[in-house]
């Protein structure tokens, strides 16, 4: 109980520090970038992070993304997540050789200037695994957890 309290808590205090006070305008001029970037994206939704800004998205039903921008309104990281029929054919492939048995059940694509991977969380009848992919088709297991 007390874990649960605590864990509580710590969300609590986590989610006031999303939104700190920033300089007049900025979220504008974030905005107005991501729309740049994204124009055919309707109603993105802004965060002020303090020391950065996030700025949450629906593309359709079965895709989303979130863009992470730096104050002074540098791009530096994009996080998309979707399912298998989105996911790069030749991943999708190097996953389907290696894990024959398993269904591809959702995607995070990660994008920075020093990171390009896929979270694929894979699942059967029993487990769920979380593996990750570079975009040379690497792939390494990260977890194995039991379905209840």
């Amino acid at each position: 109980m007390k874990k649960i309290i605590f864990l509580c808590m710590l969300t609590v205090m986590s989610s006031a520090s999303i939104f700190a006070i920033s300089e007049p305008g900025a979220s504008e001029r974030i905005l107005k970038l991501f729309h740049q970037d994204f124009p055919k994206i309707e109603k993105p939704v802004f965060y002020d992070l303090g020391d950065s800004y996030m700025v949450y998205y629906k593309k359709n039903d079965s895709s989303s993304g979130r863009v992470y921008y730096d104050t002074k309104g540098a791009m530096v990281k994009t996080l998309k997540y979707y399912g298998e029929s989105e996911l790069d054919p030749f991943i999708r492939g190097k996953v389907a050789d290696k894990y024959t048995d398993k269904k591809i059940f959702g995607v995070t694509e990660v994008l920075s200037d020093d990171e390009h991977s896929y979270n694929i969380v894979l699942e059967d009848a029993k487990y769920w695994y979380t593996i990750v992919s570079d975009e040379t088709g690497s792939i390494r297991r990260v977890s194995k957890l039991k379905k209840t």
